[in-house]
Parts: C-alpha cells; structure tokens; sequence
C-alpha cells in the first residue's frame, strides 16, 4: 500500500553529491565512491528503521538501471528470505557481481561495510600486485586499479566478514542488463 509510505516522512534524507574522481592511489575514483554511496544509503535505512520501529526481512542492492526479470528476482526474494542468505549473482569475473545482490540486514549491513576496508583490501596480497602501477588513462579517462576491481574487493569481503560458505548463495543473474 504506497499511502503506508506516508506514516514514514522522509525528514532526514541526505543526498551526496560529492564527486570523487580519484581514490587515494589516483586511479578512478567511481569505485570507492559506489561502495562509499552504497554504505551511507544503508546506514540512513538503518537509522530510519530505529526511529520508526520497521524491521526489514530483506534488503536489496540494486543498480536503478537494470531490467529486471519479475518472476526470477521474486523466486531469488524467496530464497534468501527462507534460508536468511545473502544472494549474490555471479559475475563474469567468477566472483559476485556488484549490480544487484540481497539478503537479511546483518549480512548486508556487514557486506556494504566493505567501504571501511577498501585501501586495506588494495594493499592486500591479492592487489598488491597491481598497487605501484601508475594510473592509466584511455582517451583521458582514468581506469580502475584493475580489472573486475569492485567485484573482486566484493569477494574478498564476502569471503573475510561472513561465514560466506554457509552465509552466500550465487544465483544466476536475475536482471537482463542495461
């Protein structure tokens, strides 16, 4: 019921509107400030749910413009909300793909903390590899640190703050793209 919308006045709203282009290596900025925008919108749904006494089932990530399959992302809602799993779809990279993922607030509120660690994760072994390289540029663009970097920063965090064996589930995407 959309008019349940207004017992809830939506006071305390902020919306970002820092541009960050550059993370603190100098490479592009457009990662840290996903995971970054990510983190606070949970946080200001926490805090909302606090001050209205709502407790959530389930909470979606999602990236506002993707088509997503209706009857595909309902079974997916279903899964997670019956075993209490996060659901993560795979990405090309073979890890979980940023763009669209759900499950029960303390498993996302753990996952989109993931922001907290992010310069800790790059300077792990698995990026160290790749951390003095300069930053490369295309047609005046600046790139990522490397490739697939937030799905592969996804994984590592999912792997590190879940027991992601029993906590995770990958699912086949339930979106069609953009």
């Amino acid at each position: 019921d959309v008019n349940k919308l207004l017992l809830y006045p939506l006071t305390k709203l902020v919306v970002t509107r820092d541009i960050i282009l550059k993370d603190d290596y100098g490479f592009c900025g457009r990662i840290y400030a996903q995971w970054k925008n990510i983190h606070e919108t949970l946080n200001q749904a926490v805090d909302y749910a606090k001050t209205h006494g709502i407790v959530y089932d389930l909470i979606i990530r999602s990236r506002w413009d993707l088509r997503i399959k209706l009857k595909k992302m309902f079974e997916v809602i279903d899964i997670s909300c019956e075993q209490d799993k996060l659901v993560v779809t795979r990405h090309g990279c073979r890890g979980p793909s940023d763009q669209m993922f759900m499950g029960p607030p303390r498993l996302m509120i753990d996952v989109c903390s993931m922001v907290n660690h992010y310069y800790e994760y790059l300077d792990t072994k698995f990026a160290r590899r790749t951390k003095n390289r300069k930053p490369p540029t295309a047609k005046g663009k600046l790139k990522t640190l490397f490739p697939c970097q937030s799905e592969k920063l996804l994984k590592f965090h999912i792997e590190n703050v879940t027991d992601w064996s029993k906590d995770v589930i990958y699912q086949k995407k339930w979106f069609i793209g953009f």
